[in-house]
């Protein structure tokens, strides 16, 4: 069995987290992980925007076999 890559998201507009997990048969590793922060005087339009490039980004970066998201955002 190949390692599997995983992105796992816990979204927010202010402050989303993330966490680039890799399974090795039973090894689980985590290899990169940070916030996306966006500033209270942003729109929400613009936070969204904001999300969608930097997950871009990383699911590009790390090229994820699945990604897994915590919960909805509330706007």
């Amino acid at each position: 069995m190949s390692p599997e890559t995983i992105v796992a998201v816990d979204p927010a507009l202010r402050v989303a987290g993330y966490a680039v997990l890799t399974r090795d048969k039973e090894k689980l590793s985590c290899s990169a992980y940070g916030v996306i922060r966006n500033a209270s005087r942003v729109h929400a339009s613009g936070c969204l925007l904001a999300l969608h490039e930097e997950l871009s980004e990383i699911i590009r970066r790390h090229d994820p076999h699945a990604m897994a998201v915590e919960g909805i955002i509330y706007v």
